[in-house]
C-alpha cells in the first residue's frame, strides 16, 4: 500500500494547529530541512536586457537573472521521496528545529569548497563529522585523520583570504 502525500497538507495542518505531520500511517515524523535554492527573476532579467526565455539576441545567448530563495525540503521516513517548495513563515514555525539549524549554518562555508577537497576527501571529512571550513580551521591537525591534516592550514588560509586579511597572490620582483 502506497501512502498518499501532498506537501500542501503541511500548510493546512499547521493552520489548524494539528498534530505533527506524518507520512501515511507511520508514526515517524517527516524529515525536513531548509536550504538555499534559486528562482528565475523575470523582472530583473527584462530590466537588465537578459531575456528569461534564453533566446538568442544578435547571435549571442543572453542569460536570464536568478535570485536566491529559501526552500523547504521534506523527506518521507522511508527516504524515497523528497518534496521541495519555497519556504514560508508557516514552514519556519512548523519546523523550528530545522529552521534554527539553517540559520546557524547558512553563513558557513562547506568543506567541499576548499582547494583539493575531492569527493572522497569530503566524504572522509563528513564521516568525521566535519562539514564546514570554519570547523576544520578551528581544529588541530594532530586530532584529524591523516588525509584531512593538510586541510587545517588550507582552511585557515581560505578564511583569511575570504576576510580580506591575506592577498591571494604574492607578487615577487
Amino acid at each position: 500500500m502506497q501512502a498518499d502525500f501532498d506537501v500542501n497538507r503541511l500548510d493546512e495542518r499547521a493552520l489548524k494547529g494539528g498534530a505533527p505531520v506524518v507520512w501515511g500511517s507511520s508514526s515517524e515524523k517527516l524529515k525536513a530541512w531548509f536550504e538555499v535554492g534559486t528562482e528565475l527573476d523575470p523582472e530583473a532579467s527584462e530590466e537588465g536586457g537578459r531575456y528569461p526565455d534564453g533566446h538568442e539576441m544578435a547571435g549571442a545567448l543572453v542569460c536570464p537573472i536568478y535570485r536566491e530563495i529559501v526552500m523547504l525540503s521534506v523527506k518521507d521516513p522511508d527516504g524515497k521521496d523528497v518534496i521541495c517548495k519555497r519556504a514560508t513563515d508557516l514552514h519556519k514555525r512548523e519546523y523550528p528545529e530545522a529552521w534554527a539549524r539553517f540559520e546557524r549554518t547558512r553563513n558557513l562555508t562547506p568543506f567541499s569548497h576548499l582547494p583539493g577537497a575531492t569527493k572522497a576527501i569530503t566524504e572522509t571529512a563528513a564521516a568525521s563529522r566535519i562539514w564546514w571550513v570554519e570547523q576544520v580551521a578551528a581544529m588541530s591537525a594532530e586530532t584529524l585523520a591523516e588525509p584531512l591534516r593538510p586541510f587545517v592550514l588550507r582552511a585557515k588560509q581560505y578564511l583569511m583570504i575570504a576576510q580580506g586579511l591575506k592577498p591571494r597572490v604574492q607578487l615577487v620582483a
